[in-house]
This record gives structure tokens, C-alpha cells and sequence, in this order.
């Protein structure tokens, strides 16, 4: 089975959050291999923060990614296949 990767922001306090439906369904996912989660270090604020994001997921690997929430610009470092 391919590995999987749920790629998320990192969450502001005050802000309503998309991740939180993604956490449902991975509690909810049936084949048995759920997704790994990874959350970005820094909040989508500004160039440098988003510099940083899009670094620290270059280093993850897995087969399938899928991000989830307002953080598509990680995308551009993500394996082309």
C-alpha cells in the first residue's frame, strides 16, 4: 500500500480549522492505514515563515500528499510524480 501524508498549517487559536474535519476522517478512515499527519513549524505569515514551511516539507516522503487547509504553496517542493 502506498505511503500517505496529510500535510496541514499550523493552526491559529482564534481561527476556525479545516484540519479538524481531517482528523474525523482519518478516525473514521477504513482500509486500515491511516494517513500520517504533518504540520508545518511555522504559521502562514510572511515570506521567511513560508520559506521555512515549504523546507521542512521537501524533507518529508511518502508515496500520496495531501494537503489540507490554506497552505497549497508547499506543493512547489513536493515531488512532481
Amino acid at each position: 500500500m502506498p505511503s500517505i501524508l496529510h500535510i496541514q498549517r499550523r493552526p491559529l487559536p482564534t481561527h476556525f480549522s479545516v484540519e479538524g474535519y481531517f482528523e474525523r476522517v482519518r478516525r473514521e478512515w477504513g482500509n486500515g492505514q491511516v494517513p500520517r499527519v504533518y504540520q508545518v513549524p511555522c504559521f502562514s505569515r510572511g515570506l521567511l515563515p513560508r520559506l521555512w514551511n515549504l523546507l521542512s516539507v521537501w524533507k518529508q516522503k511518502a508515496d500520496l500528499y495531501h494537503i489540507t487547509g490554506d497552505i497549497h504553496y508547499v506543493a512547489c517542493l513536493l515531488p512532481k510524480n
